[in-house]
């Protein structure tokens, strides 16, 4: 596939120092969406505040995440139009309400319905954040910055349920929220006062309301369907005929116009359609730790919330050592093999975890949870920077976007499914036994998932 090569001239490039003080703030200001893995660790704690079951911490996740997934494309498309230094900033402003919001909650309808707007800050910052730090390089330097992008989402990962943990044990599950907003007023200040905006807005071209719409519909309706397919029963194949209409409709639009939101012929390169379909799969995999682990460690290792965190950061620490080394890796193996190393990795750490002894204790789960997070860091940044130099650079909210959608859309895929066959296989009401015969399954299941992702690489690179 050819890749996109446009690039600034040299003397409008933005001095070096200048470019790495960008990359800095952006990743100060999209570490409130990594950093709700704080969420994941207070599950427990909001589980019995609000007096609900392991499967309706869900929706704790599905408002923030559907919404972003619905949202991310169209303000893609907008950050190119109109700048990513604007969309950004206000995301950065939106999600400090929706976090306190969020911290006010005193029911479970009131904490979900504020996941929902925190969501829609998310959204915004998500949708031109990898661009904005991108395009504030040389193209020539793409691979490395994404591999810099990635370990400071990684490092946000990492600190989530550390810092999480602690709040909890100290504050209340609260204070997961509490706690990142003066680091979104912060960042939002600093964007103002020190991040030049790259220059690649197109404020001539017209932006796709129809289309930007219709795709986010089709997701919304999409993702709906395939959490909630087992309860609504019937009902859920009129809102996944909705869905496929919808989508239908947005392809054909987006093939017509002028300026689309996502030019969807580019899914016709089985490379490139590869790629993204294994995205989600990798995801399926790597959110399953953050999902179940929780109640693993809690329940089962008799670990306090502070301790889980800790425990749980091993991950993203591993993400955090493999992501550099990975934007230097991809000059010498090519996307393709450093995609195909990171899910063998992550596929193994899955399959480590499900046959893991209980009595082999919580430094030997550690140091799979490290495998865990390299083997995701190497297929991230490799992925990333697959799909990014795939696209236009005038185009690269819609590039950045576009990967985290297919992110969100494997988050979707196991929070609803994982817990779901979780709690079929009896881990919820059962005892211990039932719990860890559960948990090894939903992880086993997991893997199954990786491993089929590295199928799809493979089949596409044979065609």
């Amino acid at each position: 596939m050819p890749i996109a090569r446009e690039t600034r001239s040299r003397a409008t490039r933005p001095p070096r120092s200048r470019s790495r003080l960008t990359l800095f703030v952006v990743a100060i200001g999209i570490s409130a969406a990594p950093l709700d893995t704080s969420v994941n660790i207070a599950f427990p704690a909001i589980t019995a505040a609000f007096d609900n079951d392991v499967a309706a911490i869900q929706w704790v996740i599905i408002c923030n995440v559907l919404t972003y997934a619905a949202l991310i494309p169209g303000l893609g498309r907008l950050a190119d139009i109109v700048g990513h230094k604007r969309v950004f900033l206000t995301g950065l402003l939106w999600c400090a309400v929706g976090l306190v919001l969020c911290a006010l909650a005193s029911t479970f309808g009131w904490l979900l319905v504020a996941r929902v707007l925190q969501g829609a800050g998310n959204a915004f910052l998500l949708s031109c954040g990898p661009a904005l730090a991108t395009l504030s390089f040389p193209e020539r330097e793409r691979s490395r910055v994404v591999g810099w992008f990635t370990m400071g989402f990684a490092a946000a990962l990492m600190l989530g349920p550390v810092v999480g943990g602690i709040l909890v044990d100290i504050w209340g599950w609260p204070a997961v929220f509490w706690y990142r907003v003066p680091l979104v007023l912060l960042a939002a200040a600093l964007v103002v006062a020190l991040v030049p905006d790259p220059g690649h807005a197109t404020p001539d071209e017209p932006f796709d309301l129809r289309g930007a719409l219709g795709l986010g519909a089709a997701l919304a309706a999409a993702l709906l369907a395939l959490n909630q397919g087992p309860r609504l029963g019937w009902a859920a194949f009129l809102v996944v005929a909705g869905a496929a209409l919808i989508a239908a409709w947005f392809i054909r639009h987006e093939i017509r116009t002028a300026h689309p939101v996502i030019d969807v012929r580019l899914f016709r390169i089985r490379p490139f359609a590869a790629a993204n379909t294994a995205h989600v799969l990798m995801n399926v995999g790597s959110f399953m730790v953050y999902l179940l682990t929780p109640y693993y460690l809690v329940r089962v290792l008799g670990a306090g919330t502070a301790v889980a965190g800790l425990l749980l950061a091993a991950s993203p620490l591993g993400m955090i050592a493999a992501s550099p080394v990975a934007g230097h890796l991809l000059r010498y193996t090519g996307s393709f093999r450093l995609s195909v190393a990171g899910l063998a990795i992550l596929g193994a750490s899955l399959c480590a975890i499900a046959f893991l002894p209980v009595e082999a204790g919580a430094a030997a789960l550690v140091a799979v949870l490290l495998a865990h997070g390299c083997g995701q860091g190497l297929f991230q940044v490799a992925s990333m920077d697959f799909v990014m130099g795939s696209i236009p650079r005038s185009r690269q909210g819609v590039a950045g976007s576009l990967n985290m959608v297919t992110r969100t859309v494997g988050v979707v895929l196991v929070a609803s499914t994982g817990t779901l066959l979780f709690s079929a296989l009896g881990g919820e009401t059962g005892g211990r036994d039932a719990f860890l015969d559960a948990y090894r399954a939903t992880f086993l299941a997991a893997a199954g998932a990786v491993f089929l992702g590295i199928a799809v690489l493979g089949a596409a690179r044979r065609k």
